[in-house]
């Protein structure tokens, strides 16, 4: 008994989140990956946008 639970927490160490990025995901539409892109980020820390204006003294650039 203790074996098996001893296995069920390696699995579930060794097993990727659902909410982390993994090679060949697939959308069915540009704003459901945007959605989770966001998400993603938002939970390891950084931001997402989609636009960027980098502004210098002189104005736009």
């Amino acid at each position: 008994m203790e074996e098996s639970r001893i296995n069920q927490n390696a699995e579930k160490m060794n097993s990727t989140p659902c909410w982390m990025p993994r090679t060949g995901m697939k959308f069915s539409y540009v704003d459901e990956a945007w959605k989770f892109w966001v998400s993603y980020g938002g939970k390891i820390g950084f931001d997402a946008r989609k636009q960027y204006n980098n502004k210098s003294a002189d104005g736009p650039m």
